[in-house]
């Protein structure tokens, strides 16, 4: 019991330490949902508005890729530039004094980003669905058990990231490079078809271009393939598991 009280108590510390620096949260947060408001607004006046199976360019493109975006910037951006400038402040090196476990302050770490990343993932559907009549996804439990595997992937990279990066300016620029250069080969940035073939390979089974694919099939209500899903679980068991050995208090 004493173990799940500590647990709670280094949760709720770090979900308050996260709160009095919410102005961090504009760029996870309020980008992508300009970006969707930009594309959507684009969309409407060029394409059809439904294709044949009723669905829009906006239901199985767009929202995806915002709702990927916002855990992809959240999980390779922030949670490890946090962790590395607790690192740097010393604060896990005095909680490396105490009883807490590395995997503890890793989970902690991670399920107050979760909570962030699902309150920009319902303020991009009601907007979304509000401001552009998005349509939600055709099976709601099939996309709810891939976006868990969604996370699980990015925030395993975003984890090891944190656990590797030396200073905070080394994490603020592989969190970067990670983010965006997973996202462009992977379809955020635009249509893959235009890539090399071998690039285009490369980014369909890394967590972004896994990730697209594997929502955007859920919400076009089909099934999503095996080998994206089996890409992003494998992307988080590794990052989660090499974080969780390499982790460094100092």
């Amino acid at each position: 019991m004493s173990t799940v009280n500590g647990f709670l108590r280094l949760t709720r510390t770090q979900a308050l330490l996260d709160l009095r620096d919410s102005a961090q949260l504009l760029l996870p947060l309020g980008l992508p949902l300009l970006i969707l408001t930009m594309n959507a607004m684009g969309d409407s006046a060029t394409r059809p508005s439904r294709d044949h199976s009723g669905r829009t360019f906006l239901d199985v493109t767009l929202m995806p890729m915002t709702l990927l975006m916002i855990i992809s910037m959240l999980a390779l951006i922030f949670l490890p530039t946090n962790m590395a400038q607790s690192r740097q402040l010393g604060v896990l090196r005095r909680l490396s004094v105490t009883p807490v476990r590395p995997i503890a302050l890793l989970v902690a770490q991670t399920v107050t980003n979760l909570l962030t990343s699902v309150l920009g993932i319902c303020l991009a559907l009601i907007v979304g669905a509000t401001a552009f009549d998005a349509g939600m996804p055709e099976n709601v439990l099939t996309s709810v058990l891939v976006f868990v595997l969604v996370a699980f992937a990015m925030y395993g990279l975003g984890l090891l990231v944190a656990a590797l990066a030396p200073s905070p300016n080394v994490v603020v620029a592989a969190g970067f490079v990670l983010f965006f250069g997973t996202m462009a080969i992977g379809g955020g940035l635009g249509d893959p078809d235009s890539l090399p073939a071998a690039l285009r390979s490369v980014g369909e089974y890394l967590p972004y271009g896994a990730g697209l694919k594997a929502l955007g099939a859920t919400w076009a209500g089909a099934a999503p393939e095996l080998t994206h899903l089996v890409s992003l679980l494998v992307a988080g068991v590794a990052g989660s598991v090499v974080a969780a050995l390499t982790f460094r208090w100092e």
